[in-house]
């Protein structure tokens, strides 16, 4: 029998491998065993501890940030397994037209590509690629799925003792090591226009879910199989999954999970009865996208809120019992030389209602509307050399991690504001990679701009 190896390769940006294991490869990989159960063994190939063995087809995908590091895992299969053959797929390449790709392919390891969801292509290109042995390959499946007639992600190809462990997101059961933990997502796309966010085009605008019977089925598994009892939700607005998949709150509830999720600041996602829902149904963290402390920035990048609204929103989130975590971005388009001391005075206003706060290097990723229009948001994108395009900050200092320049900033001014808000957080004890916080309390870190 053939074996089919989905690879998860080992990201040098990720702080911990096993927090946030793939779910949509886990979801392609459930398809081809369920297809292909009498043809192909199925199996993962997880870099971060295994190493590369012998397959007859190899698939990988990912974002604009990992397919670096997937193209040079798949120039290493070709080369010690040269018969082998490499399916590809993900966002970074659904962004980009077909017509893009049948000029970039032949520079590329990859004997097939699949654009669209990798659940409708995963078998057109085994079957292709069975048959057909030199002419590399696209698929392109336009429709999308219906999410409830997907099969469960793979998760029994994971490292059990890795990847469910026991209060990984919200810490409500550590004390008593009760129960494992799992990510879990209900829906795929969201119903608004951030510019720096390529859902919008992946989904085309459109907000799907799966129904309720299939989710308290997973949840059910989960339960069952792993143990586990603590989740973290990867909806975008798992909100709205709660709207729209009414009892799922009661289910929760009754079966005592314990979540993290992510919520928008405003009015309809956040406010004091979606928060009531949220806590009685097992939510002890929530996470904020609020980006910035400036209003224009907020507004030319189509947050639709304000710092009032976020201020608003956290303090409103603490008094209720939850842990807060909040997402910030540096180098956005519209900022300018007061950027950095305008977020940093957004946290040291608020740090107390803060209990996490992850940084990020902003970049202009492809699908996004700022790398479509970067004009209308007056910025330049230098270049597009993939291997640079990366949002991890580090603890020392960045010279220029950008890979565009805003108008009217010079790379000094958009450095100075990204260590600004490195140094308040820090000094906060507030990043979430927590090593960056045990030398920096009590002493500030000193930004060489500064």
């Amino acid at each position: 029998m053939k074996k089919l190896a989905f690879v998860i390769p080992r990201m040098p940006w990720q702080y911990n491998p096993y927090s946030d294991p793939p779910l949509g490869l886990l979801q392609v990989a459930a398809v081809a065993k369920k297809e292909k159960k009498d043809q192909l063994e199925v199996q993962l190939l997880d870099l971060a501890h295994d190493e590369l063995s012998e397959a007859d087809y190899f698939a990988m995908g990912g974002t604009t940030l990992e397919f670096p590091t997937i193209v040079e895992t798949a120039e290493k299969i070709k080369k010690e397994f040269s018969n082998s053959k490499i399916l590809a797929g993900g966002v970074h390449f659904d962004v980009f037209p077909k017509d893009y790709w049948e000029k970039e392919i032949n520079k590329l390891p990859f004997d097939a590509i699949g654009l669209g969801e990798g659940e409708a292509n995963i078998i057109p290109i085994l079957d292709y690629l069975e048959t057909n042995h030199e002419k590399k390959v696209f698929i392109q499946h336009g429709p999308l799925l219906d999410l409830s007639a997907l099969p469960f992600p793979a998760r029994e190809l994971l490292d059990k003792n890795r990847y469910f462990k026991s209060s990984t997101f919200t810490d409500t059961r550590k004390s008593t090591g009760e129960g494992g933990s799992a990510t879990i997502m209900a829906s795929r796309g969201c119903p608004f226009d951030c510019s720096f966010c390529a859902s919008p085009e992946i989904h085309q605008h459109k907000l799907r879910f799966k129904n309720l019977d299939k989710i308290k089925e997973e949840l059910i598994s989960l339960r069952k199989l792993y143990g586990v009892r603590d989740l973290r939700w990867q909806d975008d607005n798992f909100p709205l999954t709660l709207k729209k998949l009414k009892g799922l709150e009661y289910f929760l509830f009754e079966n005592d999970f314990r979540y993290r999720s992510s919520l928008r600041v405003d009015e309809q996602s956040s406010n004091d009865y979606v928060l009531t829902q949220l806590w009685y149904s097992g939510c002890r963290e929530v996470g904020f996208g609020l980006e910035s402390g400036e209003d224009s920035v907020l507004k030319l990048n189509q947050k639709e809120t304000t710092v009032e609204q976020n201020e608003v929103a956290i303090r409103r989130a603490k008094d209720r019992g939850f842990l807060v975590r909040a997402f910030f971005m540096t180098g956005l388009p519209g900022e300018t030389t007061s950027s950095g001391e305008r977020t940093a005075e957004f946290i040291e206003r608020n740090w107390k209602n803060l209990n996490a706060v992850t940084l990020t290097n902003f970049i202009p990723l492809p699908g996004t509307d700022i790398y479509n229009n970067p004009e209308k948001y007056g910025i330049q994108i230098l270049h597009k050399n993939w291997k640079k395009y990366n949002i991890a900050i580090t603890r020392d200092f960045q010279e220029f991690p950008f890979v565009h320049k805003i108008n009217g900033l010079s790379e000094e001014d958009m450095v100075q504001n990204l260590e600004i808000i490195k140094q308040e957080v820090f000094r906060r004890n507030l990043s979430n990679v927590s090593v960056y916080n045990d030398d920096w309390v009590g002493k500030p870190y000193k930004s060489p701009y500064l």
